[in-house]
């Protein structure tokens, strides 16, 4: 692929006093994620690439099809904004927002970056316009007001269709076809006449504040899993596995089933970072609790990475994991897509690079999707030969709750 011949000129526009609450509930992104470190906000799209997906990144070089950056904006500032499909073969998509806000959990402040495609085409009256809106922002303004609920109801999880996807499922293992398969289910609930996007994401991040709020095309979730974290030559990927009631988190401890569903996802993910480097450690196992409910979880760090990598390549030696898809990857995959079709976003990624190509990126899970009227639920479970129909049933009912019960209830957000 030949180096692209676009050119992006970027230049910071403005730093104001705001919280990440105000923003979300002043403005609609068309891109939000919260990572480790920040969160950046992308508003429009000049630059979208649509040229590789998962399965021929290496081949596709997407990198080498992104523009050449001419910036005044401090270098490790988002810039390429990311979402994949949990397919492998459809293809992902890197943009380029008109306006970037970055901030972070601990400052009061937020930063504006504008990009344009010539230095001299930037949009001043578009710049001036949001400035002036971020300006008039009304600080604090919805502390302490009670919202009504977002949300009705949950329809009723479709139990047949379960089971007759975990009989083929254990059939397949039994068969010797596959060791682990990720199934889901979905379901919906109708919006009330007070559901707003932002609202919904605030919601979510009171509800679940371990994890990563992100929003991307339809989509808007709160992931508690890192896929990978790539910075200055040190990439660090936390898988987890196994659910519980946080009340029952002891029991993962304990549990053969969950443990050995959770090694599976350690040893993949291990082995496409030593594709890339030999020196990559694996922490202890420890709980991680992501609101209601408690999982499995491990740190794997990937050391003295070549400064050429970045955050796309790591990405296509590890996607999909075993903790979203299973193993073997491309016949669970397989099964996957007779047994529910496409998945879209579920299960895919979200995340963010800078101009140096680190970044971080997540499983794009605990989410849900804009139908119009309504919001698609959706969640799955690893099935392993141990694996027992009726629990993981439950265990896909408490993962939906988990996102659907903040977005149902009706609460007072007030500023910490």
């Amino acid at each position: 692929m030949k180096l692209s011949s676009i050119e992006i000129y970027r230049k910071q526009i403005g730093v104001f006093h705001a919280t990440l609450e105000d923003l979300l509930l002043a403005i609609d992104p068309t891109f939000f994620l919260e990572g480790r470190s920040g969160w950046v906000m992308g508003i429009g799209e000049i630059f979208v690439f649509h040229g590789a997906s998962l399965s021929n990144i290496r081949e596709a070089s997407p990198s080498n099809a992104l523009p050449k950056i001419h910036s005044e904006v401090e270098r490790g500032t988002p810039l390429y904004l990311i979402s994949a499909p949990f397919e492998p073969h459809s293809p992902l998509k890197i943009s380029i927002p008109e306006f970037a806000i970055t901030g972070s959990d601990n400052q009061d402040t937020v930063a504006v970056v504008a990009h344009c495609r010539q230095d001299s085409d930037f949009n001043y009256r578009r710049q001036q316009a949001l400035l002036d809106s971020l300006e008039q922002l009304q600080i604090g303004a919805m502390d302490r007001l009670n919202y009504p609920p977002l949300v009705e109801d949950l329809h009723r999880l479709d139990s047949i269709a379960w089971s007759d996807r975990f009989d083929r499922a254990a059939e397949a293992i039994q068969n010797g076809t596959i060791d682990k398969v990720v199934l889901s289910l979905t379901t919906t609930a109708t919006k009330t006449p007070a559901y707003k996007k932002g609202k919904a994401m605030l919601r979510l991040r009171k509800s679940l504040p371990t994890s990563h709020l992100f929003a991307t095309d339809s989509y808007i979730g709160a992931s508690p899993e890192l896929l990978v974290d790539l910075k200055n030559s040190v990439a660090i990927s936390k898988p987890l596995a196994g659910t519980r009631e946080t009340q029952r988190r002891g029991e993962l401890s304990s549990s053969t089933k969950d443990l050995r569903e959770h090694d599976i996802v350690v040893q993949s993910i291990s082995a496409g970072l030593l594709s890339h480097t030999n020196k990559v450690k694996v922490l202890a196992k420890e709980l991680f609790d992501a609101g209601p409910i408690s999982h499995i979880a491990t740190e794997i760090q990937a050391l003295d990475l070549s400064p050429e990598l970045g955050l796309l390549d790591l990405l296509g030696s590890i996607a999909p994991t075993p903790a979203i898809a299973g193993y073997p990857s491309d016949e669970a995959i397989e099964l996957i897509k007779s047994l529910e079709g496409e998945r879209g976003l579920f299960g895919g990624f979200v995340g963010f690079m800078d101009d140096t190509l680190d970044g971080e990126a997540y499983l794009a899970i605990r989410s849900v999707r804009d139908l119009g009227s309504d919001l698609l639920f959706q969640a799955g479970v690893g099935v392993i030969s141990s694996s027992e129909k009726d629990q993981e049933f439950h265990e896909i009912e408490h993962k939906i709750h988990a996102v659907h019960h903040p977005l149902h209830e009706s609460l007072a957000l007030t500023h910490e």
